[in-house]
């Protein structure tokens, strides 16, 4: 599996294109950020599917995250808190 990383602001107004199906993760330094993807179709939760961050198939070094410090985790549905 692999990875691309980009630096999204609004000063720079990048946005990704992110195709249906496609995994993506998004880290922020602010507490406020929004991040916002548009679907091309109403949500189906059931179809939906997941990987854990830190999983060992996704193998990212997450910039910001400190050694020892737990990241603060907001998931798409409930059952990928799990």
């Amino acid at each position: 599996m692999r990875h691309e990383a980009f630096t999204l602001s609004a000063a720079n107004g990048r946005r990704p294109q992110i195709p249906p199906g496609f995994a993506h993760g998004v880290q922020t330094p602010a507490d406020d950020a929004e991040w916002t993807n548009p679907i091309p179709a109403p949500c189906t939760p059931s179809a939906g599917g997941g990987l854990p961050h830190d999983g060992p198939l996704v193998g990212i070094a997450w910039p910001m995250q400190k050694a020892g410090a737990a990241p603060i985790l907001r998931y798409r549905s409930p059952d990928m808190a799990a």
